[in-house]
């Protein structure tokens, strides 16, 4: 058996070319495992909903850089789906950029779990700064002095609005950082583990931990998330909603080719 990518003359079974590393078409697999999820994937990859899916990263990666930003994870995205999708055409399952997916997803969850414990942090910060204010005693004072006068001193009441308004927004800032940390360590932390079973069960021919039921509950959620956000951007930001609802599509997509290639899965 010929390796396909450098014409070595390979064992009739080979999974690796022992020559330049390349791996072997999935045809070459299909004796050996001839319903396994390899071929699932192959099936999903070479699916014009896949294709689809690169084109959506692509213009979601450039209406984002149009837009002034820099979307790292996007172009990421981007570059290695069309990488995976461009070995599919020649019948090949691209486990080693399939992993890169896998990684880019986890530096994600990573980086979303650094910035929410950062704004827990400031939001306690926050909230103690004008909690201690609102409960000086010196404070105390000139507030309830200021209603026993004909006037009242009305910079006693701001600073009192203030206050309650500093703590109240710290507050709010505490509650997004928790609400973002839980997300991302049960909703992101479950598609990096799918990412992550998806690539071994090509490296090691092992699918039985492909999981994909909980995986499409969390998609549906995202997909909800990512199209509020582009509804809530339509009215002022033209670029960031044609971002964010590309976002949505895909994920959308996503659940899609998962019912269709592996329903069985309960």
């Amino acid at each position: 058996m010929k390796c396909s990518n450098c014409g070595y003359e390979a064992a009739q079974d080979y999974k690796f070319c022992e020559k330049c590393g390349a791996p072997a078409p999935v045809s070459v697999l299909e004796a050996a495992r001839p319903d396994g999820v390899e071929n699932k994937l192959l099936s999903i990859l070479k699916d014009k909903l896949f294709f689809i899916i690169c084109i959506l990263f692509t213009v979601s990666s450039a209406t984002a850089i149009v837009n002034g930003g820099i979307p790292v994870f996007n172009i990421l995205f981007t570059i290695f789906f069309w990488l995976i999708y461009t070995q599919a055409q020649k019948d090949i399952v691209d486990a080693k950029h399939l992993r890169c997916v896998s990684g880019t997803v986890y530096a994600n969850y990573v980086v979303v779990n650094v910035v929410a414990i950062i704004l827990m942090v400031c939001g306690v910060i926050v909230a103690l700064a004008f909690g201690l204010l609102a409960g000086s005693a010196d404070f105390i004072d000139a507030f309830l002095s200021s209603f026993g006068e004909l006037s009242p001193d009305l910079s006693a009441l701001t600073q009192a609005l203030l206050a309650v308004s500093g703590w109240f927004i710290g507050l709010v800032i505490v509650l997004v950082g928790v609400a973002s940390l839980v997300i991302n360590l049960l909703g992101m932390r479950k598609l990096h583990l799918f990412a992550k079973s998806v690539y071994k069960s090509v490296l090691f021919e092992n699918d039985e931990n492909v999981d994909t039921k909980k995986v499409k509950g969390w998609l549906i959620f995202f997909a909800v998330c990512q199209g509020v956000s582009a509804l809530s951007s339509l009215a002022t930001d033209i670029f960031a909603a044609a971002s964010e609802g590309c976002l949505a599509a895909i994920i959308i997509l996503a659940i899609v080719l998962l019912n269709k290639y592996f329903a069985e899965q309960k």
